[in-house]
């Protein structure tokens, strides 16, 4: 071996150390666990060239020389393993057993070639140096070896065409394609010049498996959106934020989502973000903006949904943060105050402010409707004689009762105009659908004991065409006052005497 050849062979070799010793540092990452294999291959079969070229023992070259043979063929199909994950694709489990089952076949071989040759025209006892081991002729099953191991290359650029455009083409490293292409091909080139036509002391094929495996260590680990997140600290940040968060790529393919995520709401692993939302959907409300938020759950948090994209400069990579908070509390806040605006607490009748924005709406068009206006009698009576809250269970009962009656009228709504003055709005209507909701009114307010009774008067109106509301109302007032003198009289007497009875018993 020359002084160049050797520079070149001990120059591959610190090469091939350098991405096994990154690699190391994230033993536990399951991401990268085929190209760490393929790269300790590597590193492990640089080490045993090096020490075949200086050993002065020809026993221990035999043996090492021989052993690189399922060394090779193991790094070939981890090469494999390592293209075929990085595209998204999946190895079945046949081709792992058959993979496995000839490694077993070329390692036994291996060590017995002293007795048959199969793998080497050469015995270890005929071997004196180096030279005689290296250059010896190839037995019968070196031929089945080698053919196999570039059956492997051919079928992981196969299977790497065949998904590239689906897969790498959303990637941040188109190239990717044409630059494992290139080193594939030229990879089997180089060995069949060097094992048919040109053998020489140093082996040219470790020389471009050391260059292929640094390509594939700088496009699948150095370039990887997960690994530029661990080179920038981000992955460490993040798992000491409170917030709950996804990170993926451009196209979202999810990198990492955090613990607090996955524990919370028990989540599948996804690979992709419309999957793992689509799945969170179900256990969540998710929303981005507090203002489309219609559905009411109590079962489930809301979840603010708010996006940031990245870019990383330094590895050109655009990537996406999916931040989400929990803003139950909040969105509870906000239906607690869009209730109080729009509803009256005690009665849970719309209430006056709800009716304005209403009148906006009816005045604005020529639709008709009919309006229903309700009075209690004996209200001031009941106060002043069983206390405020007395009133209070009277307007209540009232107003459920009034909510009945409005149910059974599609669009009707019920609204507290005031004190006990409480009003129905009743859409494309006409007279006698209004006076057969005024009977249904007084026959759910009636009853044998007075103290139970309640006693109401009511009013209606038939809205005239482009008559505003102010004016339809009053008439509604008008009937109603008319109603009530008779009615007030009656129920007062009746529930004055049952207060006088009670107080004299």
């Amino acid at each position: 071996m020359t002084t160049f050849q050797g520079v070149m062979l001990v120059f591959a070799a610190a090469l091939s150390f350098v991405p096994a010793i990154h690699l190391a540092s994230y033993a536990g990452n399951e991401r990268f666990l085929n190209l760490r294999r393929f790269v300790f291959l590597i590193a492990f079969w640089s080490m045993l060239l090096l020490i075949k070229q200086i050993t002065p023992q020809v026993s221990l070259a035999y043996h090492l020389h021989l052993l690189g043979y399922p060394l090779v063929f193991a790094i070939v199909f981890y090469c494999y393993k390592t293209i075929t994950a990085f595209v998204g694709a999946s190895t079945p489990k046949f081709f792992d057993y058959a993979a496995g089952a000839f490694f077993l076949v070329n390692l036994t071989v291996a060590l017995t070639n002293t007795f048959h040759l199969w793998f080497l025209d050469i015995s270890l006892q005929e071997a004196s140096a180096l030279e005689d081991i290296v250059f010896a002729e190839a037995g019968v099953f070196f031929l089945v070896h080698a053919f196999t191991s570039y059956g492997v290359l051919v079928f992981a650029l196969t299977r790497f065409s065949r998904n590239y455009r689906r897969f790498l083409a959303k990637k941040p490293y188109q190239k990717a394609g044409a630059l494992f292409t290139i080193a594939i091909v030229f990879t089997i080139i180089i060995n069949v010049v060097h094992v048919f036509f040109l053998p020489m002391n140093v082996d040219p094929t470790h020389l471009t498996t050391v260059a292929f495996s640094w390509l594939l260590y700088m496009v699948v680990y150095r370039k990887d959106l997960h690994y530029a997140l661990l080179r920038e600290g981000r992955e460490t940040l993040m798992e000491e934020m409170r917030e709950m968060y996804v990170c993926m790529s451009e196209t979202g393919e999810i990198v990492e989502a955090s613990k607090a995520l996955l524990d919370r709401f028990n989540l599948e692993n996804h690979r992709h973000i419309d999957s793992l939302l689509e799945e969170l959907g179900q256990k969540a409300i998710l929303y981005e903006n507090i203002d489309t938020v219609r559905q009411k759950d109590a079962k489930r948090p809301y979840l603010y949904v708010y996006e940031k994209t990245f870019t990383l400069e330094k590895f050109d990579i655009v990537g996406r943060v999916l931040f989400l908070y929990d803003e139950s509390e909040f969105v509870a806040l906000i239906n607690e105050l869009e209730y109080l605006k729009n509803y009256d607490v005690m009665t849970n009748l719309y209430n006056r402010n709800y009716l304005e924005n209403l009148l906006r709406k009816l005045d604005a068009g020529e639709a008709q409707y009919g309006l229903i206006v309700t009075d209690l009698n004996g209200l001031k009576l009941i106060n002043d004689n069983f206390g405020h809250h007395a009133g209070d269970e009277l307007l209540k009962r009232f107003a459920s009762i009034l909510k009945e009656v409005a149910a059974k009228q599609k669009g009707t709504k019920a609204l507290r105009m005031g004190g006990d003055e409480m009003l129905l709005v009743v859409p494309d209507t006409d007279k006698r659908t209004l006076e057969k909701m005024v009977i249904d009114l007084e026959k759910r307010c009636m009853h044998e004991d007075i103290m139970k009774r309640i006693s109401m008067a009511a009013g209606h109106a038939i809205r005239k065409e482009g008559e505003p509301f102010e004016a339809v109302l009053r008439r509604a007032d008008v009937n109603l006052y008319m109603a009530k003198d008779a009615q007030t009289m009656d129920y007062q007497e009746a529930l004055l005497k049952r207060i006088k009875k009670k107080s004299d018993g």
